[in-house]
């Protein structure tokens, strides 16, 4: 009896032998990342009005209009873990220069410039699949992105006509 468990156990073991030399080895990488918890943002949609604008004022190339609108995206109650609040913008490209929106409605040859607030116009402009990011401020759990924007013409003869642009912004949370 014990001879035939004795070779039972050997046969076991060479055949466990033969299957690892068969084996292929697979390495499985799993990964993930924690997210802080979302803000709130204090204002879903924004309305950016110029009025009414006289077209001689970009009748040039490179010239903008002398009406500038400044405008502001909060959030609020972040918790305590979100440090860092980023804005990923996205929106049409104007076809004249890249670095403005574009415009939807009728008047042609002109674009939306954007830029952060406090900075000068020949700044690098917020632009479709730009970045911003901000600090929450750690006591009262809140942060402004501030905005001018104005109309530019980057061949100048614009038309009469509409403007209608759109600027979608989304946060991601540190």
């Amino acid at each position: 009896m014990k001879n035939k468990l004795y070779r039972l156990s050997l046969l076991i073991v060479l055949m466990s032998l033969g299957l690892a030399a068969w084996a292929d080895t697979v390495n499985i990488n799993i990964t993930g990342r924690f997210n802080a918890m979302p803000c709130v943002v204090d204002v879903s949609t924004q309305e950016v009005s110029f009025g009414k604008i006289k077209k001689q004022d970009l009748s040039v190339a490179g010239s903008y209009s002398s009406t500038i609108r400044d405008f502001s995206i909060s959030l609020s109650n972040c918790p305590p873990s979100t440090t860092v609040a980023t804005a990923t913008f996205i929106g049409g490209a104007y076809a004249d220069d890249s670095s403005a929106f574009a415009n939807n409605g009728t008047a042609q040859n002109v674009g939306i410039k954007v830029i952060p607030a406090g900075s000068n116009w020949s700044d690098t402009s917020v632009q479709n699949l730009s970045t911003m990011s901000k600090a929450i401020s750690p006591d009262l759990h809140t942060a402004s992105f501030d905005f001018s924007a104005r109309l530019y013409s980057a061949t100048g003869n614009v038309t009469s006509g509409t403007i209608d642009g759109v600027m979608m912004v989304t946060f991601s949370y540190d």
